[in-house]
Formats: C-alpha cells, sequence, structure tokens
C-alpha cells in the first residue's frame, strides 16, 4: 500500500484534456504499461504531463482502469495545464516521489523508540541513551537541550514516573508548563545496563515503565547460603565428634576391676584385661556410633572470603538512540 513506480512507462493521450480534467485517456494498450493501480487500495504513482511546448505537469493516478485514468492535477507544485491528443504522459522521477519515500523511511520511527548502534554520535532527530538529561535551549540539559526535545520530553513526563525520570526541582502541573519553565527530565538509565521489557509476566515480580535494579556483583547473605551441615572434624575449641569413632586407653594391672572401675576419685575407664595388654601399654577401642555433647562456646572452622561473587551473565555492549 503506497507508492508505485514503473520503469520507462509512457503513454500517448487518445483525446485532449481540459485544466480541470481528472480522467486521462490512453491510446490502447498504453495504459498496462503504468501497472495496476486500484481505486481505493491506497496505492498511487507520480506522472509528468508533456505537451509539444515541452510544458510540465505532475500528476498523481489513483486509479487504473484499462487505458483510462484517473488522477489527481497540479501536484508536486506544479500548474494544472490543457493538453491535446497525442501529449504524452510519463513515469518520471520527480520531488513527489523522493520526498513520499523519505516519508515513508522516517515514519517507521516515532517518539520515543529506540535502536541499537555502534555510532557514538546521535543521528538527527535522535539522542544517545547516555543517562542524561533533555530539555528547551534554556534548560541546561546534558545530553540536549533544543526545541526539538519537546515531544520526547512529554512522552517520557506522561509515561513515567519521577522516581525513574526525574525532572530538575520537581513535577509541576504538566509536561508542559514543566518544559516551558526551562526544566529537564532525565532520560532513562540504560548505561551498562541489559534492556528488559515492562509489566508483570506469568509468575514474576511487577515491573514499571523506566524502573532499574539489579547489581553486578553480589555477596550471600546468611540466609542466602542455604541449609548445610558441618562435619564433627572441623568444630575446633571443646571437642566434639560424630559418628562412629575410636577412643585411646591406657592397660593397667588391675587384680578387681570391679572395685576400681566401679567407684572412687579416680575411676576406671577402661576394661582391658591385662592378659591382652601389658600394663601401661595404650590401645584403642571402636566405641560405636554416638555422640559427645558440646559445652561452652563451641567454634566451627570458617573457610572463604565473603567477597561479592560476578553476577552478570556474558554480554555484548552497543549505543542505544532514543527517537525525539
Amino acid at each position: 500500500m503506497g507508492l508505485k513506480v514503473a520503469n520507462n512507462a509512457y503513454g500517448l493521450l487518445a483525446a485532449g484534456i481540459s485544466d480541470s480534467d481528472t480522467v486521462i485517456a490512453l491510446q490502447s494498450g498504453h495504459g498496462a504499461r503504468f501497472g495496476t493501480i486500484v481505486a481505493g487500495s491506497g496505492n498511487y504513482m507520480y506522472a509528468t504531463l508533456l505537451n509539444a511546448s515541452n510544458q510540465l505537469e505532475v500528476v498523481k493516478i489513483t486509479d487504473i482502469s484499462t487505458d483510462s485514468l484517473t488522477v489527481s492535477r497540479g501536484e508536486d507544485g506544479t500548474t494544472p495545464l490543457a493538453y491535446s491528443s497525442g501529449d504524452r504522459l510519463e513515469a518520471r522521477p520527480c520531488a513527489g516521489v523522493i520526498n513520499d519515500l523519505l516519508a515513508l523511511i522516517t515514519a517507521t520511527w516515532t517518539t520515543g523508540d529506540a535502536k541499537l548502534t555502534l555510532k557514538t554520535t546521535a543521528d538527527a532527530g535522535w539522542v544517545l541513551a547516555n543517562d542524561g538529561t533533555i530539555g528547551n535551549a534554556a534548560s541546561g540539559a546534558t545530553t540536549r537541550a533544543n526545541a526539538d526535545t519537546e515531544a520526547l520530553f512529554t512522552l517520557l513526563w506522561n509515561n513515567i514516573i519521577d522516581t525513574w525520570c526525574a525532572v530538575s526541582s520537581g513535577r509541576g502541573a504538566s509536561a508542559a508548563a514543566d518544559f516551558a519553565a526551562n526544566k529537564t527530565i532525565a532520560l532513562p538509565k540504560a548505561v551498562g545496563r541489559a534492556l528488559a521489557v515492562f509489566g508483570t509476566g506469568s509468575g514474576l515480580t511487577a515491573r514499571v515503565l523506566g524502573e532499574i535494579l539489579g547489581e553486578e556483583t553480589h555477596a550471600l547473605t546468611a540466609a542466602e547460603n542455604g541449609p548445610h551441615d558441618h562435619p564433627g572434624s572441623t568444630i575446633s575449641g571443646t571437642a566434639a565428634s560424630a559418628g562412629d569413632h575410636a577412643h585411646i586407653q591406657r592397660s593397667e594391672q588391675n587384680d578387681n576391676l570391679a572395685t576400681e572401675s566401679g567407684g572412687g576419685a579416680n575411676p576406671r575407664l577402661d576394661t582391658i584385661q591385662d592378659s591382652v595388654n601389658a600394663p601401661g601399654t595404650n590401645t584403642t577401642a571402636n566405641a560405636g556410633a554416638h555422640t559427645h555433647s558440646v559445652t561452652g562456646t563451641a567454634a566451627v572452622a570458617s573457610d572463604g572470603s565473603g567477597d561479592p561473587h560476578e553476577n552478570m551473565p556474558p554480554e555484548s555492549f552497543w549505543n542505544a538512540m532514543v527517537k525525539l
């Protein structure tokens, strides 16, 4: 839908036209040279009427029905004239074609749109998303201070809260009032950040337009460390052990184990027979799985530095521009 062009298309008028006629009759078969344009489709083509005196008029073809062309007259700053049978209609390049093509290209971008670039200077009609401010020529804005920033100023003022796009000295009654008062508004923060889409994703936290969050590095808190166990061997201070392990026992000559191990100020802890181990020697005996209570202040051996860890995925850093 829109502007149509044709290579080397031309036709000869089958009949003369006045300076106000809007239907041009071409000689048989000449209409097909201009292609197909259906009334009401929004498609059109520029063509140039040319008489024997080399007088020109640009017309816009809006319908082609065989060899009958419906046109609008006096396009592209030209003056409607009368033309005779045999005068020419040609699909020539003209300013209207170029201007409409440029309009189509620029129309794909509107105020507030953003694009990625490897340029370090913004295109005409754009500003870099450099965490600066915009405002009018007297505002002292850091990114762009010019009257052409008003549309973007207004869009940011209306769509993003002051927390994320702050207005210098606070927001007034309206975007227009603040712009006229030489205030600045901050562009959304973008430098060094990954971009995400605002809203409430399924099962995710709601995010507002322009919001920023996150950190490059993060040190785990105790709550984030997760539940875990320490083996008994890491306990220092008052010793404690866990699981199946052995104790050293000393063997002594003992004629009355029942008496000596059963009481007194220094009760015997061993039951090893003298016939097996010579008096005064040490041996070990497995006491089976058991625990020891720890009294006093028990310290668990610590490890790690607690330094913040890297919190960023692989990334590629580009520039971004925003349309004024």
